[in-house]
């Protein structure tokens, strides 16, 4: 299971399986979230009590902090997004939380950004007239690429030949790439799921959560 889960544990005491609860609690549902395994011996759960097993505090099931920005890396951020021409923002997993969703809406509104949802998640609104997602010949003339929780860079921006398999860039050679969210603590050696490596010219780890309520906050004071 180890090559399928973000933690894996087995209690060699009975002292030890609340503290195990709760950590496995915390880590699976810390960002970005997946499976923990807890594995329990056959003879430990046999056995009689001898004791109280004490629990841990309410407090230690307690989720860590969401990942913020660096302000200096988001700051660039903006100044890149504000003095594009034709930015375009594409969404992955934006809206895994609700409050990614309508702060998606909020960035795209306030820079005029018109966004391309990849569809893993419900990450903006489908009526709304910035969504481009099926309009794919927005990236054409695009001279900056924001990429937000997006594994998938490579389906909105390529064309495929089906009979070669040959995939070409729809990007014009020179724009710009700007990468938010939690790829680089995805990766594994069992799966391909954090796709094809983009060499974008600014990579920010942070929850979009935050980042993107922030990002849209320095487009307005600009």
């Amino acid at each position: 299971m180890r090559n399928y889960t973000k933690w894996d544990y087995q209690p060699h005491t009975i002292d030890g399986v609340p503290e195990a609860f709760a950590r496995a609690y915390a880590v699976m549902m810390s960002e970005p979230r997946g499976p923990i395994y807890m594995c329990y011996d056959a003879w430990l759960q046999e056995q009689k009590l001898e004791h109280d097993v004490p629990l841990p505090p309410a407090h230690a099931a307690k989720v860590p902090s969401r990942i913020a920005p660096e302000p200096k890396a988001l700051a660039a951020a903006a100044n890149l997004i504000a003095a594009a021409r034709k930015p375009v923002v594409i969404a992955e997993f934006v809206g895994r939380e609700p409050e990614g969703f309508h702060a998606l809406v909020e960035l795209a509104e306030t820079g005029g950004l018109p966004v391309y949802d990849v569809d893993s998640r419900l990450n903006f609104p489908t009526r709304h007239p910035l969504n481009m997602s099926m309009a794919k010949d927005v990236f054409r003339d695009a001279d900056l690429i924001v990429c937000l929780d997006t594994r998938d860079w490579e389906r909105p921006t390529t064309e495929l030949v089906s009979t070669t398999r040959q995939r070409t860039s729809i990007v014009p050679e020179g724009a710009r790439w700007i990468d938010i969210g939690f790829g680089d603590l995805e990766l594994s050696s069992w799966a391909l799921d954090y796709q094809r490596l983009q060499h974008a010219d600014l990579r920010i780890l942070a929850d979009t959560s935050i980042a993107i309520p922030m990002l849209t906050e320095l487009l307005k004071a600009g």
